[in-house]
């Protein structure tokens, strides 16, 4: 997905990045780490969906290779009118409903920092059918749940435990069997003490 961190394995990109760069077309991709056999980077906001080739440039600004790459869509997110959300804790300024308006100049921010047993969870109001949320954290790109469980239920009472991820990132797809249900609460499961846990925008797809 666009704004979301992918990683080029190979061998001979060079041991520093320097003039090293990763294009997506003709469009540069933010770098996050670099050595000579992995480069992290993120894939450029606004790419169509559809086959792109990936090209590094090495250390010395020549070039080490591409490859062909899908840039995916998941089409239209579930409609969120009448959604509510709440949080374990949540900053004066910062409300969970910020994870809903539709604005990811906003956000829902903790106003601590991450610790294991931290949750959000949203109510979409009525029963639904899904597989996918995507939790984007705007602009406080280091304010990102490293690792969490992902529960859902029909009354907001019992739950059920669908898929747990330890890699987590800025704009982080999350995938799981199809589930029918009301609710959706997301825990973190880290200890990152110096990060608050920022989420602008909270996504549901079927």
């Amino acid at each position: 997905m666009p704004r979301s961190k992918f990683t080029i394995r190979g061998s001979g990109f060079g041991d520093a990045q320097g003039l090293g760069t990763v294009y997506f077309g003709s469009s540069y991709a933010e770098i996050d780490t670099w050595s000579d056999t992995s480069i992290s980077a993120y894939v450029p906001k606004g790419l169509p969906a559809g086959k792109v080739t990936v090209s590094v440039r090495g250390t010395s600004g020549a070039d080490a290779g591409g490859s062909s790459f899908d840039v995916i869509d998941l089409g239209p997110a579930l409609p969120r009118t009448g959604w509510t959300a709440k949080a374990s804790d949540a900053s004066q300024s910062d409300a969970p409903e910020n994870m809903l308006g539709g604005n990811s100049d906003t956000r829902y921010s903790s106003g601590t920092g991450q610790y294991d047993g931290l949750w959000i969870q949203v109510d979409m109001g009525q029963t639904q059918t899904f597989s996918k949320i995507v939790l984007d954290v705007g602009g406080s790109v280091s304010d990102y749940a490293r690792s969490a469980d992902v529960y859902v239920s029909t009354d907001g009472t019992d739950w059920t435990k669908v898929t747990s991820v330890a890699d987590g990132q800025r704009v982080h797809l999350i995938s799981f069997p199809t589930q029918t249900a009301r609710y959706i609460k997301v825990v973190n499961t880290g200890n990152v003490a110096r990060s608050w846990w920022s989420v602008a925008e909270l996504n549901v797809y079927n």
